[in-house]
């Protein structure tokens, strides 16, 4: 996690006269986003990600992330805003917001999930058509969010919503919410007409009876 060291890091392995070197390594990995230096912007066309936040505080049963990553971290959304602008000036039309879970959004800054008003600053951006939003945790799926992304012209009416599986013993073998999923698929669907949802489902997980699989 210590992105600032890598350079001095490689810098003396790099001295053939220097026989040792000191690698700083964290106990506790922790991903905090440079908000101090140019963004490097990798992909061509029209899209562009932009990372809202890094780590996750959820402890599923079968991901490493928030051993590699930390816990979660929001980002300013000052920070975001003037990133996003930026994009758009570049030529940039869609921006697809990325993080562990979207969905939690502002709750360590701000003390609140922030990602509706969020996306509220970011369609009064100039040059920006599309907003996109991935890794959407079920549990916060809130009608406040699929009211904004149902009301805002701009956020694409897609949602991408890791259900991870359907069969309640096997969710919470996951340490996942075990709440009727069909119920949350309906209330998108009537809010944001003609709504693209994706999901990704877990199948194999241990433990998993032929009965839950089908």
């Amino acid at each position: 996690s210590n992105i600032r060291e890598i350079v001095n890091v490689v810098d003396q392995v790099a001295d053939e006269k220097n026989d040792e070197y000191i690698c700083y390594v964290n106990e506790k990995p922790e991903y905090i986003y440079p908000e101090d230096i140019e963004r490097q912007q990798i992909t061509v066309g029209a899209s562009s990600y932009v990372k809202i936040a890094d780590g996750c505080n959820y402890h599923c049963g079968y991901c490493i992330i928030p051993n590699l990553r930390g816990n979660y971290h929001s980002r300013p959304m000052e920070n975001i805003k003037k990133e996003v602008k930026n994009l758009a000036n570049k030529g940039v039309s869609e921006v697809i917001l990325i993080a562990q879970d979207t969905t939690s959004y502002g709750l360590d800054l701000y003390n609140e999930r922030k990602l509706p008003e969020l996306l509220k600053e970011l369609e009064k951006i100039d040059n920006l058509n599309w907003i996109r939003i991935m890794y959407a945790y079920p549990s916060q799926m809130t009608d406040d969010l699929i009211e904004e992304i149902a009301r805002n012209k701009k956020v694409v009416k897609y949602v991408d919503l890791p259900l991870q599986h359907s069969h309640p013993e096997v969710l919470a073998n996951m340490r996942r919410p075990t709440f009727d999923y069909r119920d949350l698929i309906k209330k998108i669907r009537n809010k944001i007409p003609d709504v693209a949802i994706r999901t990704a489902f877990i199948v194999g997980y241990p433990g998993e009876t032929d009965e839950q699989f089908e």
